[in-house]
């Protein structure tokens, strides 16, 4: 999910560290629209380590999205 929303938000922000905060941010209230969710669900539970992986996860997938950008320009100025 991360990678899908970094994918659309590029389209609308174009500042690199602000897409990626975006698409942290992004998923992590996703994540936590979940959790609220799963709380009234019968048979499921809401629980906070949850929404922290769905948040990291989020992070990880920004991070992928721009290394491979960072690591083409960093061979360029040398």
């Amino acid at each position: 999910m991360g990678l899908l929303a970094a994918r659309y938000l590029k389209h609308v922000v174009h500042s690199s560290h602000i897409l990626a905060m975006t698409t942290i941010g992004f998923c992590s209230l996703y994540g936590l629209s979940d959790e609220w969710h799963q709380s009234y669900v019968p048979g499921r539970q809401s629980d906070a380590m949850d929404w922290l992986a769905d948040s990291i996860g989020g992070g990880l997938a920004a991070m992928m999205m721009f290394m491979p950008t960072n690591i083409r320009l960093q061979k360029c100025r040398a």
